[in-house]
Order: C-alpha cells, then structure tokens, then sequence
C-alpha cells in the first residue's frame, strides 16, 4: 500500500493501486488492517476517505470493518454514491441500516464518518460530515452479546469475504474508548472546524 503524508499531522493509505479483486502470490488481497484485541465495551471509530476517481465496476468502498479472529465482520460501515445521493450501509452486531444522505459524494473531497456504539443505552449513532445520520437502538448491546467477539481488528480497503477491494484513501483514523455524545462526533466530522480529525 502507498502511504503519503496528507499533512504533517496525518498519513493517507491509499488503496487505489491494486483494486483488481484477485489474491496475490500469496492469496492475499490488497487491504490494510489493525489489530484491536482490547476494543473497549463502549466506543467510537471515526476515519476520512476519499477517492480521486470511482475506478471499479460501482462507486462503492468500505470505510472500515470490525473483523473477528476467524474472519467473520461484526460491524462494518460501506459508501455508495449515486449520481444525486450517498448512502450508508452500517452493520453492527444484528443492527443493520441504510443512511440516506442528501448530498452527492464528488471525488477529491474528503467525506469523514464517526460510528458509536452505547452500551448502556444501546444507542448506535453515525455522523457524516457533521450531520447525524442515523441513531438505532442495538437492544442486544443492552445485555452480553454473545456475538460479539473478544479480540477484533480493524479492516480497510477490502471485503475479503466477497473477495471485494475498493479503491481511494483512508486518513485520520481515530478510536475513541468511550461512545462520544453526538455533539462531539459532528465536531469531529465538520471540514473546517477545530475539532475536525482530532485524535482519540
């Protein structure tokens, strides 16, 4: 993978080189990944992406992934841009949602997404570019789910699954150890503003 820095504060992984969705010599495909073995109870993931140009067959990519040990993803967060809308796709244990988004997704601009999980409550928001986008209620987060695996890693650029990779670049990856209150995930998400990209 190419890694270029974006700023002096923060690298840029892109994914654009091989997007061919064929293993290499080694049966792998072209993805970056980040082992998370102590991923807290409660949480918040914010990451940006951008493409240059939709390259593959749909103007579509996989923001990131929560994969367990064996391969199986318990959350994931994928962009699809239309000609006039994008759209999420969040899966987070069995909450699943499509979050329509009113704007239209043009290459070269950074389009940056919090997802939060509340354990206490239940609560899974998503944040785009300073917009709430979606809050659902996770009811088996409300009590020990048993799905959800105890060691994960975060996964980009690629759904091995599907034997999917996506093309464009991911930057300012950030964690959060706690479900950040919605207020702060639009700070954190809003191009321009002090809070934008802040670490966690």
């Amino acid at each position: 993978l190419h890694k270029s820095d974006d700023s002096a504060e923060h690298s840029v992984i892109n994914f654009s080189d091989d997007i061919d969705s064929e293993p290499d010599s080694r049966g792998e495909f072209t993805m970056a990944s980040l082992s998370k073995p102590d991923m807290p109870r409660d949480f918040t993931v914010c990451s940006a992406f951008m493409v240059k140009a939709w390259t593959t067959d749909f103007s579509a990519a996989e923001l990131f992934q929560l994969m367990a040990v064996d391969g199986v993803y318990w959350a994931s967060v994928q962009l699809f841009a239309a000609e006039t809308y994008t759209e999420l796709t969040v899966q987070l244990g069995q909450v699943y949602f499509l979050a329509p988004i009113e704007r239209v997704l043009f290459p070269l601009t950074w389009t940056r997404v919090c997802l939060s999980l509340d354990t206490g409550s239940g609560k899974v928001g998503v944040v785009v570019d300073g917009l709430v986008v979606q809050e659902k209620i996770y009811q088996e987060a409300l009590e020990e789910d048993e799905r959800r695996p105890a060691n994960m890693s975060l996964v980009f650029g690629c759904d091995q699954l599907m034997g999917q990779e996506f093309t464009g670049m991911t930057s300012n990856l950030n964690i959060f150890s706690v479900a950040l209150p919605t207020s702060r995930m639009v700070a954190l998400t809003e191009a321009g503003g002090e809070e934008c990209g802040a670490p966690g």
